[in-house]
């Protein structure tokens, strides 16, 4: 049987403004996180950077700040 794989639902950081200068991630699949530039929307001939799913969690862990830290 075959299994087929959800389409990725893409979203920004809530920090992101309409000027395109950001990354998409789609954080809906089970195995895998893509992540494109929001520039190549709706091209699917251009590159998408696909990391396992633990991978990204400990990305996202190391660069998200911490309460409490400035600058």
């Amino acid at each position: 049987m075959i299994q087929r794989t959800p389409a990725p639902a893409w979203r920004t950081s809530s920090y992101s403004d309409d000027r395109e200068a950001c990354v998409e991630v789609a954080t809906n699949l089970d195995a895998t996180v893509p992540v494109r530039d929001t520039k190549q929307r709706g091209d699917a001939h251009q590159p998408t950077l696909v990391f396992p799913r633990e991978v990204w969690a400990r990305f996202v862990t190391h660069v998200k700040p911490r309460e409490g830290a400035t600058g």
